[in-house]
């Protein structure tokens, strides 16, 4: 065993300030090899496969909470692999999370330790991303005077000690960038606090959390693209008139047949008629950050950036918001779902989409491997399989089209 009982127990613990420097694939020194470790509580066996030579180097377990180790003498410098578990009897490969450089540095989060980041949002939470050409989920969290930090979930099995994060040192956050954690997956911190006492939390910067009695936060697309400010542009907030209808969307109105209240997609249909029957000209809510008590009205907040589950997703939020704009073509009136109520909307929907698919029809023939008959250029699951088989087509496939940023 190469690694000591204190380094070992301390990687083990997360107290460990930098766990990537010990797990993982090291120098061990001059002409004396490599060294590889893995953190697995369930595997029984643990091997280190080279990704081009396809050699297995095994591991030996060092300690019962799942540690491995294992000396690689034929190689000098690092190469690229990934680990392969025989949990029960099944093989499992992996990628090593403590293969990877940090995805965000300190210099990157100095406003928000000053206190005048903007966009807190941007910088904390869960992002799914392809990182080095790897798919996966980096977490960023910020615990300045917790000893020790793991992140826990459908990734890994909710294993309580498998994913200690790394510190960033003076900004006081902590990051891991996960393998094969994905949109939809559920995860937690656990925290070790400052009085030694253990804590699972929820993330303050989640997008979307789970429905009590869990509160646990779901891995969410981070589809930050503002939409269009035309009607915004056209009013001079220091002339226009202001009149604010306060409301609360737990209570405004309920849907008769299901005894609940609208959710945002039917409020959506309900909401800008009655504003502008009654000549509102703003509207606020209040609070729709996500909360545990329902009795509280959303006044004790734990997800500041996350609409609450109650009345639907935060895309559907999202169309609540942005469903009642109009385009900069002098003076309109936005018909949210027109298709449904005037006739010529109906019509010229008819027509756009017969003449879409008509495009999409032409497309597939010219590149045949992306289905475009099929799928009518949606991000379905067929489509997003065929762009990162082929990548996106210059001049097809829009550059705004979240999927196809990294290419």
């Amino acid at each position: 065993m190469i690694i000591n009982q204190t380094e070992l127990e301390a990687c083990l613990s997360g107290k460990l300030g930098n766990p990537h420097s010990f797990l993982g694939l090291h120098v061990v020194g001059s002409q004396k090899g490599l060294v590889a470790r893995a953190l697995d509580p369930d595997a029984e066996k643990v091997f280190l496969v080279h990704q081009e030579s396809g050699k297995e180097y095994p591991l030996m377990k060092i300690h019962p909470d799942g540690f491995f180790e294992g000396e690689i003498k034929d190689e000098q410098i690092h190469f690229p692999y990934f680990f392969r578990s025989v949990r029960s009897e099944k093989d499992t490969t992996w990628v090593d999370p403590y293969g990877f450089l940090p995805f965000v540095e300190n210099g990157q989060l100095a406003d928000f330790n000053n206190g005048t980041e903007l966009r807190p949002y941007a910088k904390l939470g869960s992002f799914p991303v392809n990182y080095r050409g790897t798919d996966g989920v980096a977490f960023v969290v910020w615990a300045p005077s917790a000893k020790s930090v793991h992140v826990m979930g459908d990734f890994n099995g909710w294993q309580a000690s498998s994913l200690p994060m790394r510190s960033l040192g003076s900004s006081g956050c902590r990051e891991i960038f996960v393998p094969g954690a994905k949109i939809g997956d559920k995860y937690k911190y656990r925290v070790l606090g400052v009085d030694d006492v253990l804590r699972e939390k929820t993330d303050p910067f989640g997008l979307r959390f789970e429905p009590p009695p869990g509160n646990a936060t779901y891995v969410y697309p981070r589809n930050f693209e503002p939409e269009s400010t035309s009607r915004q542009k056209q009013l001079n907030p220091r002339t226009s008139p202001l009149s604010i209808y306060e409301m609360h969307l737990g209570s405004w109105k309920f849907n008769q047949k299901e005894n609940r209240p609208l959710s945002y997609l039917e409020l959506v249909e309900e909401l800008p008629p009655y504003l502008n029957e009654m000549g509102f000209s703003h509207v606020e809510f209040l609070p729709v950050s996500e909360y545990p008590f329902g009795a509280s009205w959303g006044y004790q907040v734990t997800g500041f950036y996350a609409p609450t589950h109650r009345f639907g997703t935060p895309d559907e939020f999202k169309v609540l918001v942005d469903g009642n704009q109009c385009p900069d073509v002098g003076n309109c009136q936005a018909i949210v779902k027109g298709d449904l109520i005037e006739p010529v909307i109906s019509a010229a929907s008819v027509i756009a989409k017969v003449t879409r698919d008509r495009q999409m029809k032409e497309l597939d023939l010219n590149y045949p491997g992306y289905g475009f008959a099929k799928h009518k250029g949606y991000g379905t699951r067929e489509h997003l399989d065929a762009l990162n088989k082929f990548g996106p087509i210059k001049g097809i496939h829009r550059a705004s089209f979240a999927p196809i940023k990294n290419y």
